[in-house]
């Protein structure tokens, strides 16, 4: 489908969606197990468990030059943060399917990495963080949907603040 939109320069902006390879749950495990992370390029762990949210994601961050592993549920990014060294930015959904959400990954997570980043992600921000156990000023949230630039503007401060 092509999609036609005014372009920041006064131009005509023309994109075509184009669906991603389909790749199978196996295909996004090896992607991640026994890769060393490539010097100068940030590891990201994306847990996502809606497939084209994830797939959306992970397309933005690998474009725009990350490593990317992926997840679609907590007990599977624990795992992938075990076996993968080097992973600079957990970026989680809060909703996850499972006995373990978002905020609960996150709080394990950082509990045996303590400098690792966190970006959430939630597509209700009002409802997100409300009776969790994580104060609202320590969390970093992108609400679902947003744009590639959002996404890539905010992981970019991240990574680079502290």
């Amino acid at each position: 489908m092509w999609q036609y939109a005014p372009a920041r320069d006064g131009g005509l902006l023309v994109t075509r969606d184009v669906p991603p390879p389909e790749r199978s749950d196996d295909d996004r495990r090896r992607q991640g197990q026994g890769a060393s992370s490539q010097p100068g390029r940030p590891r990201i762990l994306v847990v996502e468990d809606d497939p084209d949210v994830m797939d959306y994601v992970v397309a933005v961050l690998l474009v725009s030059g990350y490593e990317v592993l992926e997840a679609a549920d907590a007990e599977t990014a624990l795992a992938t943060v075990r076996d993968c060294a080097g992973i600079n930015l957990l970026l989680s959904d809060i909703g996850l399917p499972g006995e373990m959400d978002g905020i609960d990954l996150a709080l394990a997570v950082k509990r045996a990495y303590p400098g690792l980043r966190v970006l959430f992600m939630s597509g209700n921000p009002h409802e997100a963080v409300s009776g969790r156990r994580i104060a609202r000023e320590e969390v970093d949230l992108i609400v679902k949907p947003f744009m590639p630039h959002t996404l890539t503007e905010r992981v970019a401060a991240i990574l680079s603040a502290g």
